[in-house]
């Protein structure tokens, strides 16, 4: 078992491509690690959860048997289907927008302009914590 921080500076997707479970928080790389047909746990419903392509473990019982088992999880019959379609919105937020580009859920540019939603003060302190590091 290998845990992942936000710092770890290790190939995710390496990891994730020669793994045969995933247990997330639910991050993105859920996402990826489906589209490889590996096996997801997340602990966190997020807003693609309904898609059902993503495993949600109910109790413990049953999470053991799924960590343990051999037996495959019966997801959603278009499992592929829907995670295109939650690819694509990753990518494009689902809006065109005229003046607007998208990074991700928090950041973008407005015109030229990077904006986020943690404002000035915390990108000034970010700067200055990976100049001290």
């Amino acid at each position: 078992m290998i845990y992942l921080s936000v710092d770890d500076s290790q190939d995710t997707y390496e990891l994730i491509k020669n793994s045969d479970l995933i247990i997330s928080f639910g991050t993105s790389l859920e996402i990826y690690a489906a589209f490889l047909n590996k096996k997801v746990i997340s602990f966190l419903k997020s807003f693609y959860s309904k898609f059902n392509f993503i495993w949600h473990p109910k109790n413990e019982k049953i999470l053991r048997k799924f960590i343990y088992g051999s037996s495959k999880i019966n997801l959603n019959k278009n499992r592929t289907l829907n995670l295109y379609k939650i690819a694509f919105y990753l990518m494009t937020f689902g809006i065109n927008f005229k003046n607007y580009k998208p990074i991700s859920f928090s950041k973008g540019y407005l015109k030229q302009v990077r904006i986020d939603h943690y404002g000035f003060f915390s990108l000034l302190m970010n700067f200055i914590y990976r100049r001290i590091k």
